[in-house]
């Protein structure tokens, strides 16, 4: 069996000349304008919308026929997404939007080992030919590389303006083995006072979890929580620059982090044979989230917590690994009772009790085990027949 593994690398434009930004500039307003115009269909077919807008597109935008059709397939997916998240009967109110170059529209190289050895070439409206542009990067460089030598393929690239400047979100993705079936299950369920808990649930003994796994969220918690006031009170000063500078600081710290709990994660899932990883899909969590009268402070907390980065990062080092992802919808998970299926909802208490067959179990880790048989219970594994506690349970402070 194989499977895909995508991921992203940024690199910046360096230092283009004014005609250059220029281009680029009229080139992503005409781009929004175009998103915006075929957002107005409501469009939830790629197919439909290029039957009923798409030579009109043409005649109304100025754009290459390329970023035309790249700017109808971004209105579907943008379309789709928000229609899932607000319904039907909401209006989209389109700010801005990144433009995408597909394969027609780009050509990236590496020419010699000066200081910009990246070109990227575009094919920008009114321009003879393509536009070249320096790239320059800073973390993931090695993957470009890989990506230059064939490891990867770029099937895509997103031009993103930022603050005034321009960046390019690289799209990579390569093919790789997977096991046709799992022998074991690991379920990772992720929260703010332990930001991962794994548990591994093999085919030979679906009834009895093994080895659990525990992440603190403490260090992560602790450090946003402190530049917050940092901010706040530089914000009070107004020192925009300084802002800037802690904001960066603390996103590298986050990112170190993340990397260090996503390896031990994948690590803990390698000793396992043929693992699988099962994460709950938290697609639309934050949203879910402002729906409920939580507070000002605690929204705060969970809206800075970086749930979807770590799960970007666990899927591309897993991926790499071999080991497959997959996603479970998250209901229920912290309320069903692992041994008996009863729901019952203990709130913020650290210990989940069920009133139906008195299981008395850590909650995080109890949630870990109803992730990980989401999947079991698709496999055939067993049933729910009394499983004991983890045969052995650690905790790994990041």
């Amino acid at each position: 069996m194989h499977s895909t593994l995508q991921l992203t690398v940024i690199g910046k434009v360096f230092n283009p000349n004014k005609g250059k930004v220029l281009s680029l500039n009229r080139d992503l307003d005409r781009y929004v304008e175009c998103v915006r115009w075929y957002l107005s269909f409501k469009p939830t077919s790629r197919g439909k919308l290029h039957k009923d807008a798409y030579e009109k597109a043409k005649e109304r935008f100025d754009l290459k026929t390329a970023l035309i059709q790249s700017a109808r397939d971004k209105a579907v997916e943008i379309y789709k997404s928000f229609e899932k998240v607000k319904g039907k009967d909401s209006e989209i109110h389109l700010r801005r939007c990144c433009m995408r170059f597909d394969e027609r529209s780009f050509k990236f190289v590496k020419v010699g080992k000066g200081l910009t050895p990246y070109w990227l070439h575009l094919s920008l409206s009114g321009a003879y030919g393509r536009t070249a542009f320096p790239i320059v990067f800073g973390e993931r460089k090695e993957l470009i590389e890989e990506a230059l030598d064939g490891e990867y393929s770029i099937k895509s690239i997103e031009m993103k303006k930022r603050k005034g400047e321009w960046y390019v979100h690289f799209n990579l993705s390569r093919g790789v083995g997977m096991p046709d079936t799992p022998d074991t299950v690991i379920g990772i369920d992720r929260g703010e006072k332990n930001f991962a808990v794994a548990v591994g649930i093999q085919k030979g003994s679906p009834n009895k979890p093994r080895k659990g796994m525990f992440w603190s969220g403490a260090e992560i918690k602790a450090l946003k929580g402190k530049y917050h006031h940092i901010r706040r009170s530089l914000g009070r000063k107004k020192l925009p620059q300084e802002i800037k500078k802690i904001k960066g600081k603390l996103s590298r710290k986050t990112d170190q982090l993340l990397h260090k709990l996503a390896n031990g994660i994948v690590a803990y899932a390698s000793q396992f044979e043929n693992p699988v990883i099962a994460l709950e899909d938290l697609t639309h969590i934050r949203n879910q989230f402002r729906k409920k009268k939580n507070g000002k402070r605690l929204n705060r907390r969970m809206n800075s917590l970086p749930f979807r980065k770590l799960q970007d990062y666990i899927e591309y080092k897993a991926l790499k690994e071999g080991i497959p992802v997959e996603y479970i919808d998250p209901k229920n998970t912290t309320k069903e009772c692992h041994r008996c299926g009863t729901i019952n909802n203990v709130g913020y208490h650290r210990n989940y009790w069920c009133p139906n067959c008195g299981l008395t179990y850590d909650r995080d880790l109890n949630a870990s085990i109803n992730i990980a048989q989401r999947i079991t219970s698709s496999l055939g594994w067993g049933t729910r027949e009394c499983p004991e506690q983890p045969n052995e349970v650690s905790v790994a402070k990041t």
